[in-house]
């Protein structure tokens, strides 16, 4: 299922579904990557629903760009 802001919509929001042989829901991933498993009885009542939150952030970190080594200065005194 997609939901948009409207019928052009570039970034529609969609919920998918995975079913059993038997048409009932077995997962549902929703918009925002938590997922949702059904389990049943063998006579096809619902028997219990867990949702999951995503496990990872869907940004990753900034990758650390290499240091350049700064010059270093060398202190020189003169004595005199």
């Amino acid at each position: 299922m997609s939901v948009g802001k409207s019928a052009t919509d570039n970034a529609p929001k969609v919920t998918s579904y995975t079913y059993t042989d038997r048409g009932q829901k077995l997962k549902e991933t929703k918009t925002n990557d938590n997922t949702v498993g059904y389990t049943y009885y063998l006579d096809g009542a619902l028997k219990s629903t867990t949702e999951r939150r995503r496990t990872a952030p869907r940004w990753s970190p900034p990758t650390p760009t290499p240091t350049t080594p700064t010059a270093t200065r060398r202190r020189t005194s003169r004595r005199r």
